[in-house]
């Protein structure tokens, strides 16, 4: 039993000096999922972004210090929850309305299509009330028809969506309209 046991004490004293706490991740405010943090690994430190704003941060005595303009202490709870700045925060694959997606295709047919993986949603008819964040989707081939952008195809990204009443043609009667809730990107960003 001694034998057994000796081997084992510089291992417990080894993972006790070691923070096996993983901040690194794409956070959504856990009640309304109106707000994010990203996490991101910088060496042996972090870079937290939000709100369009980085910060340089650092584990101290197990907790997240970000160095903000009113620097704060991050955590996580035992049932994986961020806790930072006063507001819990919960990791992506846990949330309802963002999730990872790869973009797959844009084109004009009979109506103007923007496609993602796994999304049955088509985002096509809202395109002009989407938010892409900076990122350009589609692109015009030579003869001005919309064609996927060839950077972004095959990417994954991180999307939300809502819905929001549009009003389109009757395609049986096209000089009659009517209005019909499409779906509306309201965030778009690379997952990097």
């Amino acid at each position: 039993m001694r034998k057994l046991i000796l081997p084992l004490i510089p291992l417990m004293l080894l993972s006790c000096g070691t923070d096996l706490t993983d901040f690194s991740g794409f956070w959504v405010e856990k009640e309304k999922e109106n707000d994010r943090v990203i996490i991101k690994k910088n060496g042996d430190n972090y870079l937290v972004e939000n709100r369009g704003k980085k910060y340089p941060a650092q584990i101290k005595d197990d907790l997240l210090e970000v160095s903000a303009e009113l620097p704060m202490k991050a955590t996580i709870d035992e049932n994986n929850i961020l806790i930072i700045g006063g507001k819990e925060y919960i990791r992506i694959e846990k949330s309802k309305t963002y999730k990872f997606v790869e973009f797959e295709n844009c084109a004009l047919v009979d109506n103007f299509y923007i496609n993602f993986k796994d999304i049955k949603e088509n985002f096509g008819a809202n395109h002009r009330n989407n938010k892409y964040g900076g990122i350009e989707l589609c692109v015009d081939d030579a003869n001005g028809s919309p064609i996927p952008n060839p950077e972004y195809v095959g990417k994954e990204f991180i999307i939300r969506w809502d819905m929001k009443k549009v009003k389109v043609a009757n395609p049986i009667e096209p000089w009659k309209s009517f209005w019909v809730e499409q779906p509306r990107i309201t965030y778009l960003k690379l997952k990097e």
